[in-house]
């Protein structure tokens, strides 16, 4: 039992918490949702002594009700969907127009088809950013992004040319275009300490999804079904899944993503308005104007328009041309080149030297998948005793191994044994799938801590075009070169030393500080 002055203190400390209003670039969803009250502030002692099953129990039914879970839950299924996809059509696409309009067709579509996907991603994922900056809500988004990723998937289906499966691609990028604002609120929602820790569960569905994927392969392999001229076999048949897939994932969206605004405060419908009224799905000029309101501009007493806007641009600027910035830009572009480049590559490859159809291609990425997981918890781990920058690195150099051994391997194949040349190629792939989870989970981190958390849309932006970027060289130069796997390996090479360079020379750049993120919000701060 607690005396009368701890029950007094707590009273008198939660209501300091309530009276405090943060900045508005350090409000979070988590600040707003979740009500603090004197009652939950006091009891904190007694929970300590409930039995650990008790507080578990406890602790998941309170996060489960958050709009924090909903959210990351909604992001935890979209990468897990994108990953089946890419997993599900990637083995298959090449033989798909093989075997429907020739080697010839295959061998002059295939990379123009695989950079078709990246090539919209790349166009649309800053307007995507754009849209949520603008008042766009992004459980809007989401359902639109759906929606296309469904239309395309029916035309890769129902392809009677080469070009209608570009086609499809094309509009299906359009649709895999939405995360910058997905992420920019998922960051919004969690605080510095917790947000690595998302960052790797969200990582982690994606890798279940590379698993899931070939196995729907293996399932689709003996799959062939003729409906009047129409044959449905493993080589469309991706097309009806991810159709299904996404018209699934459409109702998790209306049911559990809820509407958050810039600042992080969950929009709740009053009960007067149907759930088709506009402002549930588009903010008010009202609502764009306050939440794109200049940060600068609550201390413009002395200063003329023209200057404040003149500051406000450089100083938001100004966190984007940083060092430790421009260097994980150079490393995301690295590790989703390099993936985009090998998933390009391998299933031509191992089809013309090891002779593998789908069927072995698929265990490849099966095997890869599981092993990721298994890195993935080995990071979860590790993240508990050693900080982002340190493992990294780590990341990076096994990247630099792996690609090094690879293209060794890869020129001597011809004067190799088969029975020595798989399990050798496979060991650089091994090595390869080890130190890619590093280099996503922690430069993701660091970015989104080193980033200015009040201008996260347009800084998602930029992150995820660099990535796409990287999503459309990588398969086309993989595509491509297929004749000339030794000089893919080697140009993977050379993208990943140069910025494992560039964090080891400036190792201590990467530094991540409690201090506030840029010029504009230690402003922000000081004014507060």
């Amino acid at each position: 039992m607690m005396d009368g002055s701890t029950v007094v203190g707590c009273t008198a400390s939660a209501a300091v918490d309530l009276g405090k209003i943060k900045p508005r670039h350090c409000r979070q969803v988590s600040d707003v949702t979740i009500p603090i009250h004197a009652d939950s502030t006091c009891s904190v002692t007694s929970k300590s002594t409930m039995p650990f099953c008790r507080r578990w129990c406890l602790c998941c039914r309170q996060t489960m009700w958050t709009n924090k879970f909903w959210m990351g839950f909604t992001a935890s299924t979209w990468g897990f969907l994108s990953s089946i996809e890419r997993a599900v059509i990637l083995p298959t696409l090449w033989l798909y127009l093989k075997e429907y309009w020739g080697a010839d067709v295959a061998n002059t579509d295939y990379g123009t088809t695989v950079a078709a996907f990246s090539l919209s991603i790349l166009i649309m994922t800053p307007i995507y950013g754009l849209a949520a900056y603008s008042g766009v809500r992004v459980k809007t988004l989401l359902l639109i992004a759906n929606l296309l990723e469904i239309i395309g998937n029916l035309i890769y289906l129902f392809a009677p040319a080469p070009s209608a499966v570009i086609l499809g691609r094309l509009i299906s990028g359009i649709g895999a275009s939405c995360e910058p604002p997905l992420y920019a609120d998922i960051v919004r929602a969690t605080n510095r300490d917790e947000r690595t820790t998302y960052i790797i569960v969200l990582l982690l569905t994606r890798q279940i999804g590379l698993i899931f994927g070939p196995s729907f392969t293996l399932v689709m392999a003996k799959m062939n079904y003729r409906v009047a001229n129409f044959t449905l076999n493993v080589y469309n048949g991706p097309g009806l899944l991810m159709a299904i897939l996404w018209l699934l994932h459409s109702f998790i969206i209306l049911l559990s993503y809820p509407n958050v605004d810039k600042n992080g405060r969950v929009i709740y419908n009053d009960g007067q308005r149907s759930c088709c009224h506009r402002e549930n799905w588009i903010q008010s000029n009202e609502q764009v104007k306050e939440d794109s309101r200049p940060m600068l501009s609550d201390s413009s007493d002395s200063l003329n328009s023209g200057r404040l806007n003149t500051t406000v641009i450089n100083n938001s600027i100004r966190p984007y041309l940083s060092f430790n910035i421009i260097a994980l830009y150079c490393v995301n572009f690295a590790a989703y080149f390099s993936f985009m480049s090998l998933e390009a590559a391998l299933p031509p490859v191992a089809n013309r030297i090891f002779n593998w159809t789908e069927v072995e291609t698929s265990y490849v990425y099966l095997a890869a998948s599981i092993l990721i997981i298994f890195v993935v918890i080995l990071l979860r781990i590790l993240n508990q005793f050693y900080t982002d920058r340190v493992l990294l690195l780590a990341g990076l150099i096994t990247m630099v191994i792996s690609y090094l051994w690879l293209t060794i391997v890869v020129y001597l194949l011809p004067e190799i044994p088969v029975n020595m040349a798989i399990p050798l190629t496979l060991t650089g792939i091994a090595i390869h799938v080890i130190g890619l989870p590093f280099s996503y989970a922690y430069s993701e981190s660091l970015y989104t801590k080193l980033a200015p958390v009040s201008d996260m849309d347009r800084a998602q932006s930029i992150f995820r075009t660099v990535i796409n970027v990287a999503f459309l060289l990588g398969p086309y130069v993989g595509g491509s070169l297929i004749g000339y796997p030794t000089l893919v390996f080697f140009c993977m090479l050379l993208l990943s030393t140069f910025p494992t360079l560039l964090v080891a020379c400036r190792f201590r750049d990467f530094i991540v500080n409690d201090r506030p993120n840029s010029p504009s919000e230690l402003e922000i701060a000081k004014e507060s």
